[in-house]
């Protein structure tokens, strides 16, 4: 297929159109290539967040983290073949992260170890909150991770990450804190042929950007996987008076964020996954929309239906994007890719910690029946 005809197919917003590019890459080299904050993280379970209240941790744990990195273990425990691209510091914390991705079988050959005096490798602090709604609070330091982009300057290896995506079916994005790795992750996305699909998991710091930060990349993101909160921030339109989380909410905010991307940038991605609040047991707790918010897909299961498994959300929306990553990989159908994502999402919440809880794909079939609560079989193209 030309990429002609790749363009005039993103004019038809459909996650199937993004599966059938993605087939037609099944001879690159690399399933998946993440580009990446690399964080060490340190949760708290706490009784609840709330500001000038002194909590109670309850348990805690330390362990890798950075958001595109957890999507990236998650899809290599799943089978996918991946690779990330990032930078540590050459200390024990980096040692650590590094290690971690080779366990799970993550290429890191990517990442930049920094030797730099003055840096050390990026950490998040987690709060969780114990009770429902309670929500969580995350402080990062970044560390080297704001010295990713001269990084790859100064070693030239701004070639060799460009050639790294070139051959991945898929191009990862997550959030950093500096300006200059948010200009090098556009300059990567845009350098890509039209068959690569690229996908974005913006997290709170891109989303409070504005659009027009983000414009470069998100208009080049065929995928994008949201928090329902990170939309209001985004496109700047709180005060609805719409409900949050309904179909009209979300068609309003997905219709306002693609004409704006259409004037900014000309283009706007095909297909955005939002996870849903906690707030409702009758509301869904995934849906996937195309750009102009006119199709909403629902997961079959509801947000009640997990809570009783539900321990700390830290790493939902990065299992989140690594099921729907995964089963666009597959060739899945869009209802099986929704509720796959939802399964993922409920396994890294039910363990403190963004990875403790992922599923390897022998556990796919039991991880689905546990979730799902029998609402429906696991579709056998995720399974065999």
């Amino acid at each position: 297929m030309s990429h002609s005809q790749y363009r005039q197919s993103r004019d038809v917003s459909s996650f199937h159109q993004l599966a059938l590019r993605t087939a037609s890459r099944s001879d690159a080299r690399i399933d998946v290539l993440s580009i990446s904050a690399l964080n060490y993280d340190h949760i708290y379970s706490v009784d609840r967040i709330e500001p000038d209240h002194e909590v109670a941790s309850y348990k805690t744990t330390s362990a890798a983290g950075g958001s595109g990195a957890n999507t990236a273990v998650a899809l290599s425990l799943l089978g996918a073949t991946t690779a990330i691209a990032g930078i540590v510091a050459d200390d024990e914390k980096g040692r650590l992260l590094r290690q971690s991705l080779d366990k799970a079988g993550v290429d890191s050959s990517q990442i930049i170890t920094s030797t730099s005096a003055r840096g050390a490798t990026g950490e998040a602090i987690v709060f969780a909150a114990r009770i429902r709604n309670g929500g969580r609070m995350i402080v990062v330091n970044p560390g080297v991770n704001n010295e990713f982009a001269a990084a790859v300057r100064t070693t030239d290896r701004l070639e060799p990450l460009k050639n790294a995506a070139r051959s991945a079916r898929i191009v990862h994005l997550s959030s950093f804190a500096g300006s200059g790795e948010r200009e090098l992750q556009g300059k990567i996305v845009n350098s890509l042929s039209d068959d690569v699909v690229v996908s974005l998991n913006p997290g709170q710091l891109y989303a409070l950007l504005g659009v027009e930060e983000v414009a470069p990349i998100m208009a080049r993101a065929d995928i994008v996987f949201f928090y329902e909160t990170h939309l209001d921030a985004l496109v700047g339109a709180s005060g609805s008076s719409l409900e949050m989380g309904s179909g009209e909410w979300l068609s309003e905010r997905l219709r306002k964020l693609g004409e704006k991307l259409q004037r900014l940038e000309g283009r706007s991605p095909s297909v955005f996954v939002i996870k849903r609040s906690w707030s409702s047991d009758e509301a869904h707790f995934l849906v996937m929309s195309d750009r102009c918010g006119e199709r909403h897909h629902y997961c079959s299961a509801r947000v009640g239906a997990g809570l009783n498994t539900t321990i700390d959300a830290t790493g939902a929306g990065d299992a989140m994007a690594a099921g729907t990553l995964f089963a666009l990989l597959r060739g899945a159908q869009t209802r099986d890719t929704v509720d796959f994502a939802y399964v993922m999402a409920m396994c890294a919440s039910a363990s403190l910690g963004a990875r403790a809880g992922l599923p390897v794909h022998a556990d796919i079939e039991e991880r689905w029946r546990e979730h799902m609560h029998g609402l429906r079989e696991p579709p056998s193209i995720l399974i065999n």
